[in-house]
């Protein structure tokens, strides 16, 4: 029997799963106005999307099963690129919002921001220089 390399107790592991933003998160206060408009947009997609496939499911298990499909393959196609066009939308969306998010509630964004618009005065200035 091959000896397992023992841990010690000293080692940690710790999984932390993927976020865009870790520490900024922590610090942001949004309104509440934009985060419900956010979420509705969110569930909306969400189970829209969820339905649409659902019905390309049964459409697929019914002509596989040699019954009548639900719908032809135009329809099929259709409800595909509407869930493909949705489910971009909910991502332009929501990274919309996470950058908003961070450049106007987050002091580092704040900060960021303050560093652009200062460099953009300057060069401004120096232009009307020139």
């Amino acid at each position: 029997m091959a000896e397992q390399d023992a841990i010690t107790p000293t080692e940690q592991f710790e999984h932390v799963p993927f976020r865009w933003h870790r520490d900024e998160v922590e610090k942001v206060s949004l309104p509440g106005a934009v985060v419900m408009d956010f979420a509705g947009l969110a569930r909306d997609v969400a189970y829209g999307v969820q339905t649409l496939l659902e019905l390309l499911e049964t459409n697929e298990l019914r002509k596989s099963n040699m019954e009548a499909p639900l719908m032809n393959a135009c329809d099929a196609g259709n409800l595909e690129r509407l869930a493909i066009t949705s489910l971009k939308v909910l991502g332009d969306s929501a990274e919309k919002l996470q950058t908003w998010a961070f450049k106007c509630h987050t002091p580092e964004g704040r900060a960021e921001e303050a560093r652009d618009l200062a460099l953009s005065c300057r060069k401004a200035q120096e232009k009307t220089r020139s």
